[in-house]
């Protein structure tokens, strides 16, 4: 009968509760829906990447060099391998970027994978979208292509559409769409175009650059983990500038990667829970404070504390439960839009997955957190004296009551402890994380209510004073000196000191209505402070990513363009290199140009001993130069004599104890020359001070050159050349290529090198500005991510405004009664309100920015030298501040309108 009665009661001082149980259940619902939505975000990524880890990973290994591919020689390793039978197959992946006409425009940046149909992928099937049921052999068959989903959506394509395109290294085709493939298994995150091998190595090549490799996928027999370790072993051996990761070792990355990301995403929503706690704990002291009559009477009634522990602990966990029932139907539809922003931004297919056990426990957070946050409050009400409420007198608040309060908050914190260890999985970083995050949020809650106590006493002068006047014309000056060094800060000085000056204009009525409302501010400073927690993490974190995303974008684009290198290459052959002369003469935003000759080759010998007696048995240097194409990229000449000398970095070679040399001078008309760091790998193992015989591509000149060092360089282009002086060149070739490094600015680069393309259709041209434009694209996706995540905090801090504002109209109707009495009207009292959460805001709002631009300053003046001044532009800072208390305010109105239009009479007589 007693659980009858309980039930009863709770559900009905629920129901009575009307607008503030609205409130509380928003609170539980807000943190619900940050930890659902994010844990099934983690999940999905999670459950994409380790459903098929072979699949993600392309095989048992897979072989993977960074900066300098394998050629089409090395791969005889990999035949031998295959011969011993220590490998059952393997399939290398190479390409090159290109600069192709697409129906997105012209000038686009594409990445082509070359693979082999007949073995690509090793590590599971492709997940078609058009054809149904394609196969790659059938589909790669002539001048066709196959686009992942992320390029066909990037560049607009489909099935039937031409590509016509030139790569860096000099190929040039046109490839039609047959099939479009989704991005899943190795091809996650790859907005790629692939292609049969054997078609790309067909296409015209201007250089005579051979082809690389970029990857190798490899399987063992049986695909048993200790053989894949060591071949993987064996392949870093062979080639020490490769990585070899298998299954095994790409699974234990993926797992600490996605508990990383599970963890971030699981502290995100227990801030967010924490931050919903604050607003429960006043929610229920209000709810269970205007009950206290009724506490007394039940209590004198027989009721013991323990029955009302029960009931107001039912009705915490009802609220909790309509909470998380809220917060997960929320957080169910928040996470698709969060995986639509991270596909978007990532180049990713997740799989939409709801996990019912998240989402269920999503509804036990809730009840959990209500639970704990409102054991505080439910205990000290409980505790209350009958005698004391019907006599409304004060009970004394001694040492004993500051113990108890102290203990309760203690006990608070280990519950929350005890829930984020459960949510987390990991007590050490539960620990860390209630620790801190309440440290930080008891500190932050004194700083803001110094805060609010300083807003409250703020002067509003009847008329404008001399000193006034004086500290308004230093601050104008302050402001204005600040604009110039940082556009953020001296912005939202410039704004505090106009709204200080505001004030001061506005008629008397409008001044009382100011004074009021920043004396209410500080009446009820902890509960304002609470509210300028939440708006404050709300806006710094959506003022962060803003920051971030429009630096980082501006930071790259001015370290673009302020490397030591040019921004465009033209390559053209001997006969267009005078039209390309006369086309750059006099070009719009050709600041510089270098330009340098090269010539193809092909190697003869290593060392003098010839390239056939070093590869693997049963391979001839014949099968190699036909079949193969083994063709260095070429030797790019330096005028060294009138010191012309490469920019470069030296590395050191495999086989070698320290650095080679940069030519210098003293190298002119000498064959010593610089090589690419894969030259000193099997199977030529070049060392400092030996010797590469090469001969012209077409013909019978030969020259035999010294390695004087091992280079590496920030080029656009993929040729990747041997460096020597420009007498070499001359000796291997009577029609070398131009090779013209231009100093080019990116807004002119597609009308200037479309002129040169136009007037010399055979060269090739490599820009940057499509690659910027790519760049630019993908920051702002990753930066409209991160503020999506962080207005979920921004709304959270909404939320707190709301619930605020309708605990204060509870607590001062009866001011409000006589106000109205006194002659203030309606809407006079709701100015006041409004008013009064715009500063509240406005404020917040205004240290959120302040923070913001001081760090994003701090990295412009410390690490990001390129970053822009402040991070956030004026007009940014005062949108956010000026949107925030607007947004602040409009929600302050909406829950205010009917406790603003009360009748006096009523509140009088009964309040």
């Amino acid at each position: 009968m007693k659980l009858g009665m309980y039930w009863r009661y709770a559900t009905r001082s629920l129901a009575r509760g009307g607008q503030r149980t609205v409130f509380a259940i928003f609170c539980v619902a807000v943190g619900v829906l940050v930890i659902v939505a994010l844990q099934l975000v983690g999940n999905m990524v999670a459950g994409s990447i380790t459903g098929n880890i072979r699949a993600f990973n392309g095989g048992d290994i897979a072989v993977h060099t960074e900066y300098h591919d394998l050629n089409r020689l090395q791969l005889a390793y990999f035949d031998a391998l295959k011969a011993q039978g220590r490998i059952t197959a393997y399939s290398p992946s190479g390409g090159d970027c290109a600069t192709a006409d697409t129906p997105a425009g012209p000038n686009q940046r594409v990445c082509i994978d070359t693979v082999d149909p007949a073995t690509f992928p090793l590590g599971g099937g492709l997940h078609w979208l058009t054809p149904a049921n394609g196969s790659l052999p059938a589909l790669l068959a002539g001048e066709s292509a196959v686009a992942t989903q992320a390029l066909a959506q990037q560049l607009h394509v489909g099935v039937g559409d031409q590509l016509t395109f030139s790569t860096d290294g000099g190929r040039k085709g046109t490839l039609t769409i047959t099939g479009i493939v989704a991005n899943s298994g190795f091809l996650e995150a790859r907005p790629d175009l692939l292609v049969a091998d054997a078609t790309y190595t067909a296409l015209p090549n201007l250089t005579g650059a051979p082809e690389g490799y970029t990857w190798v996928w490899v399987n063992v027999p049986g695909h048993d983990p200790a053989a894949a370790a060591s071949v993987a072993n064996a392949i870093g051996k062979q080639f020490p500038l490769t990585t070899a990761i298998t299954v095994q070792q790409e699974a234990q990355e993926a797992h600490d990667e996605i508990a990383a990301v599970e963890n971030f995403l699981s502290v995100v929503g227990l801030l967010a829970l924490l931050i919903g706690g604050v607003g429960i704990v006043n929610t229920m002291q209000v709810l269970l404070r205007r009950r206290l009559l009724e506490i007394a009477m039940l209590k004198t009634q027989g009721f013991r504390r323990r029955d009302l522990l029960v009931m107001f602990g039912l009705e915490a966990a009802l609220l909790g439960l309509g909470g998380g029932v809220l917060g997960a139907a929320g957080g169910i539809g928040m996470s698709f839009v969060v995986k639509a922003l991270l596909d978007r931004a990532f180049f990713l297919t997740e799989l939409a997955v709801i996990d019912p056990p998240i989402v269920i426990a999503g509804v036990g957070i809730g009840i959990a957190t209500t639970l704990i946050f409102g054991l505080m409050p439910i205990l000290q009400t409980s505790a209350v004296r009958p005698l004391a409420v019907l006599r409304e007198s004060q009970e004394s608040r001694g040492w004993r009551a500051a113990l108890s309060t102290a203990l309760l908050l203690a006990l608070l914190g280990f519950l929350f402890f005890l829930l984020a260890t459960a949510i987390l999985g990991n007590a050490l970083l539960a620990a860390g994380v209630v620790a801190g995050a309440g440290l930080l949020l008891i500190l932050a809650t004194f700083l803001f209510a110094g805060l609010a106590w300083l807003i409250s006493v703020l002067p509003v002068l009847d008329r404008l004073r001399w000193w006034y006047a004086l500290l308004i014309a230093v601050g104008l000056a302050l402001s204005a000196a600040l604009i110039r060094l940082s556009p953020g800060f001296g912005v939202l000085v410039l704004a505090l000191v106009l709204a200080g000056l505001l004030v001061v204009l506005l008629p008397r009525p409008a001044k009382s209505g100011v004074r009021l409302a920043l004396r209410n501010i500080g009446r009820a400073r902890l509960r304002s402070a609470t509210t300028l927690v939440a708006l404050f993490a709300g806006v710094f974190a959506i003022g962060v990513g803003v920051a971030l995303g429009q630096g980082l974008t501006e930071s790259f684009t001015k370290l673009v363009v302020s490397l030591p290198r040019a921004s465009a290459y033209v390559i053209a052959p001997a006969a267009d290199a005078p039209i390309v002369a006369r086309q750059l003469a006099g070009a719009p935003g050709l600041t510089g140009q270098q330009v340098n000759i090269a010539a193809p080759d092909r190697i003869v010998s290593v060392n003098g001993v010839p390239l056939a007696k070093l590869l693997p048995p049963g391979e001839s240097s014949g099968d190699i130069t036909s079949q193969l194409g083994v063709t260095v990229s070429g030797v790019e000449g330096y005028d060294l004599a009138n010191g012309q000398i490469p920019k470069v970095t030296m590395e050191q070679g495999t086989h070698d104890s320290g650095l080679g040399r940069n030519l210098t001078q003293t190298d002119a008309t000498t064959a010593n020359a610089l090589f690419p760091p894969n030259y000193s790998q099997a199977p030529l193992n070049l060392k400092l001070g030996g010797t590469l015989t090469v001969a012209a591509l077409n013909g019978p000149a030969t020259v035999r050159l010294r390695v004087a060092g091992f280079y590496s360089a920030p080029v656009v282009s993929s040729l990747e050349p041997v460096i020597a002086d420009v007498h070499v060149v001359h000796a291997l070739s009577d029609a070398p290529l131009y090779i013209y490094a231009l100093n080019l600015d990116p807004t002119q680069e597609d009308r200037v090198l479309g002129a040169v393309k136009q007037a010399a259709p055979d060269v090739v041209t490599v820009g940057i500005s499509s690659l910027l434009n790519e760049i630019d694209s993908l920051l702002a996706n990753v930066a409209q991510l991160i503020e999506s995540v962080a207005a979920l905090a921004l709304l959270a801090g909404l939320i707190m405004i709301a619930n605020t504002v309708a605990l204060a109209m509870l607590e001062r109707r009866r001011e409000i009664g006589v106000l109205k009495a006194l002659g203030y009207t309606s809407r006079g009292v709701l100015a006041t309100v409004l008013l009064e959460n715009a500063a509240l805001a406005a404020a917040s709002a205004f240290l959120a920015m302040l923070l913001v631009t001081a760090i994003t300053f701090g990295l412009g003046s410390l690490v990001f030298k390129h970053f822009a001044s402040g991070g956030v532009t004026p007009a940014q800072v005062l949108a956010l501040v000026v949107g925030t208390a607007a947004l602040a305010s409009l929600v302050a109105g909406a829950v205010a309108w009917g406790s603003t239009r009360v009748r006096p009479m009523t509140v009088l007589r009964y309040e």
